[in-house]
């Protein structure tokens, strides 16, 4: 995409609206579709609040990836991450917005594209063990643990 169609919103958000086809039953030639024009908002990570975790993680993956970092983020199925990345772009400067690059579905270890925000499904198991005793600190964000620690604190 050049300038004048990078919106304004940021590419996750802009995915988010776009048809994707599961699967592919023939070759087949798709029609040209326009780039939907969506206003950014402020959205205050109601992604992040309504799967259950603490809405500080966005701005924190907003702030790794600006600073160039690359993070890992293992998520449990259930969860969309495209989602929790359009929230996490939301919270940055227009300006940033596209510099931040993501995979949804990132199992391919160094093979794979190289993008600051890794989401890893943890039904990967063949990749995420070399990231279950990891932590923040160490740019791995596992959203299990995460979530496990808000359960408990609401349960006590």
């Amino acid at each position: 995409m050049d300038g004048n169609e990078q919106k304004s919103a940021g590419p996750a958000q802009i995915i988010t609206k776009l048809p994707f086809k599961s699967n592919w039953d023939n070759i087949q030639k798709l029609p040209l579709i326009s780039i939907p024009n969506l206003n950014p908002t402020e959205r205050l990570a109601k992604n992040w609040k309504a799967f259950g975790f603490d809405p500080g993680w966005a701005g924190w993956l907003a702030e790794k990836s600006v600073a160039g970092a690359v993070v890992h983020i293992l998520y449990p199925s259930g969860i969309n991450p495209l989602l929790l990345i359009s929230d996490a772009i939301s919270v940055l400067a227009e300006h940033q917005r596209w510099k931040v690059t993501f995979s949804t579905y990132y199992t391919l270890g160094g093979n794979g594209p190289k993008c600051s925000l890794r989401f890893i499904p943890v039904e990967a198991t063949s990749y995420t063990g070399a990231f279950l005793n990891k932590s923040p600190k160490d740019l791995v964000l596992n959203l299990i643990k995460v979530s496990i620690k808000v359960m408990s604190i609401m349960t006590q």
